[in-house]
């Protein structure tokens, strides 16, 4: 696409100088121009997350620890007016990972006692009053920029959707291109987990050679991922926490995101479904004299009765190279080699992160730990509006 770099004129940018240098050694000096006000865009497809404004859309293919955090302008100028270079002993590559202090009074009581406390900011979309980073601190998020002489709409971005996405390779989008994914799954054929009652270390061969099996492989993973564009999933994931802390950790949203779409992954038990833990016994998947994939017939008695809604069962681990969690007690066959046990639970990690939205190192190192604090010196939030209500009785 075509662009011309902005000519650089006075108060042209608001960024620092050196940044400015170290951007215009690399090439990209003119994103740090002042641009007209623009609405943002944004468009996901699978892992990618594509954010434009202007002239410039931006395409993140996020790594481990990337996370999108708001936050006022006043404290977002806060955070980068001490940056200096990152951790690594490289000196040039530190040069390349430059990290920000985080001030002080955004350090919540009581948390995490690492220090010093800093973010990595790798990119931001910045308004008047409001900002939008893009952070990572393994550095390892990627990201591709491409600029054009118009601004970006959505029916631009419609346009160069392969463009902009093909630039790396995260394949179809399951919810928004299912027939495109099927196709590629035909090509290979996978295998999948815990709500289809499988045993996660099935071997591919078995499933690609059953087209019952590979049916609900196919079936199974749209629906799993269906599920996370529902409003009753997005309404958390985009839940903040009650404070003028932008880097507060979001307790509810990672305390709902546990307990609903956390299965199986790094936990000790798991609470099944009536109709899913049914399913599970009768292919003997609960008996540990059974062998997965052999004939099976439930005893009578052992299948839960309409009157119950859920069933509490172990997790158990399978260590590498399958590094798999499942709920399935029977004996996988001898030929592939795998052994289970009992694992401690994703909520005893503390400070270490794991999984969900709120599980970013920045927002858990302000998580207070409630052991350390004396009695009500934590309290979330903003403080209580106090109010004078008159209350009339009508008699």
């Amino acid at each position: 696409m075509d662009f011309t770099a902005p000519a650089r004129t006075a108060n042209w940018s608001y960024a620092p100088t050196h940044w400015i240098d170290r951007a215009d050694e690399e090439g990209w000096g003119y994103l740090m121009a002042r641009t007209p006000p623009s609405p943002l865009i944004c468009r996901s497809r699978g892992k990618l997350l594509l954010m434009a404004a202007g002239q410039h859309a931006m395409v993140i293919c996020f790594a481990l620890e990337t996370s999108i955090i708001g936050m006022s302008v006043n404290n977002y100028r806060r955070i980068l007016s001490a940056d200096y270079p990152g951790p690594n002993f490289d000196g040039s590559k530190a040069e390349h990972l430059w990290t920000f202090h985080i001030p002080n009074d955004l350090v919540v009581a009581n948390s995490s006692p690492s220090k010093p406390r800093t973010m990595k900011i790798v990119a931001a979309f910045v308004s008047d009053s409001w900002v939008w980073t893009i952070n990572d601190w393994t550095s390892l998020v990627r990201l591709y920029v491409l600029s054009s002489d118009v601004h970006w709409t959505p029916d631009l971005v419609s346009k160069h959707w392969d463009t902009l996405f093909d630039r790396f390779n995260g394949g179809p989008d399951w919810v928004l291109e299912k027939h495109l994914a099927m196709s590629r799954l035909a090509e290979w054929r996978n295998d999948l987990l815990h709500l289809l009652c499988w045993f996660p270390g099935t071997p591919s061969y078995v499933i690609c050679s059953d087209d019952k099996l590979f049916n609900e492989l196919a079936d199974g993973i749209y629906q799993y991922l269906y599920q996370f564009t529902l409003r009753s999933f997005l309404d958390i994931a985009s839940s903040v926490p009650n404070s003028d802390n932008p880097l507060t950790f979001n307790e509810y949203c990672n305390t709902v995101y546990l307990r609903k779409w956390v299965l199986v992954y790094r936990r000790s038990m798991a609470q099944l479904t009536l109709d899913l833990y049914n399913d599970y016994v009768s292919k003997g998947l609960m008996d540990d004299g059974h062998t997965v994939g052999l004939p099976y017939k439930a005893p009578s008695g052992q299948l839960l009765g309409s009157n119950r809604r859920h069933q509490s069962t172990p997790v158990y681990y399978y260590d590498k190279p399958l590094c798999a969690f499942t709920v399935i007690r029977a004996r996988p066959p001898e030929s592939w080699g795998y052994v289970g046990e009992r694992v401690n639970d994703i909520k005893q990690f503390q400070y270490k992160t794991t999984i969900g939205m709120s599980q970013f190192r920045v927002q858990l190192q302000n998580r207070p730990d409630y052991r350390r604090a004396e009695p009500g010196a934590v309290i979330n939030g903003r403080p209580r509006k106090v109010s004078n209500i008159n209350i009339y009785f009508k008699i």
